[in-house]
């Protein structure tokens, strides 16, 4: 069984999220192999606007095969931080508390996820993002560059770039061990290199 749709729609929302405008085309493709009716349903956005013009586009990929599901992803977004969160479905707003973006981010999603711990070796994600200007805790960042992967139940944040509001300079590198997902089991480690900045942005930095 296959089925497309040819999607052009004005005002409305995915995942509570108010959209202005989406085009693209909804394919559905089911078949079944043995006793197990598998799926696969991808979305393309050429173009989806939302109520303030920004943009977000690419393609998502679900495959529910064997009763296994997994999402492939190709997105480009220049959503608000919480609005493109919450399309996504997949980190919690809530869970990047200490990090604010001030100004709108442009984020690049590629690779592929499972749903749940069992099927985290099929985790290979990346994404890059970029911001003019952001808060971590109470500490005022500028042109602020990062790369994450995702790999198995690793998170590794490299290449994470930014200058203070007194020039310093910031670069880090953080990754994260969450074995089964669980929050109480997560180990973190990471690097912080500062320079040619203040004391006191330094001590912003450090929460002192």
């Amino acid at each position: 069984f296959t089925m497309k749709l040819d999607l052009k729609t004005n005002l409305g929302a995915y995942n509570s999220v108010p959209m202005s405008y989406a085009e693209g085309t909804l394919d559905l493709f089911s078949y079944v192999r043995g006793t197990n009716s598998n799926v696969k349903f991808e979305v393309t956005l050429p173009v989806a606007l939302d109520r303030e013009g920004r943009k977000l586009g690419g393609k998502l990929s679900i495959d529910y095969i064997n009763d296994v599901t997994r999402i492939k992803y190709d997105v480009k977004s220049n959503l608000k931080l919480d609005d493109a969160l919450n399309i996504a479905d997949f980190i919690e707003p809530t869970s990047i508390g200490p990090i604010k973006c001030v100004t709108h981010p442009e984020v690049v999603v590629k690779g592929q996820t499972g749903v749940s711990a069992q099927d985290s070796g099929f985790n290979d994600l990346h994404v890059s993002s970029k911001v003019a200007k952001a808060k971590f805790f109470n500490l005022d960042l500028y042109d602020v560059t990062t790369e994450f992967v995702l790999r198995g139940d690793a998170l590794q944040f490299r290449k994470i770039n930014a200058h203070g509001k007194n020039g310093g300079k910031i670069s880090a590198i953080v990754s994260l061990h969450m074995p089964e997902f669980d929050e109480n089991k997560i180990s973190i480690k990471g690097s912080v290199d500062y320079k040619e900045g203040s004391l006191d942005e330094l001590f912003d930095l450090f929460g002192i």
